[in-house]
């Protein structure tokens, strides 16, 4: 099984990826969180249906540094 974690920065409840393109559509149904930065981790799995599985967020984090220690520990 592989990781990849990316930081991400939330604002205003909208959440955006290093070239600033919004990714809100990872975020799940209802979340409320105050801006700062999450980590987003996708699990690869080998699933021979092709079933999408979300990705999990971590955070968020008051400074890119805290969540850029924390993306690397889960990698």
């Amino acid at each position: 099984m592989r990781r990849k974690a990316e930081v991400m920065q939330l604002v205003d409840g909208k959440l955006f990826d290093d070239d600033w393109y919004e990714r809100t559509d990872l975020l799940p149904p209802a979340f409320a969180a105050a801006s700062g930065y999450c980590v987003v981790v996708w699990t690869a799995v080998d699933d021979p249906s092709g079933e999408h599985i979300p990705p999990t967020l971590v955070g968020p984090f008051e400074s890119a540094d805290l969540a850029t220690r924390t993306a690397d520990g889960l990698r």
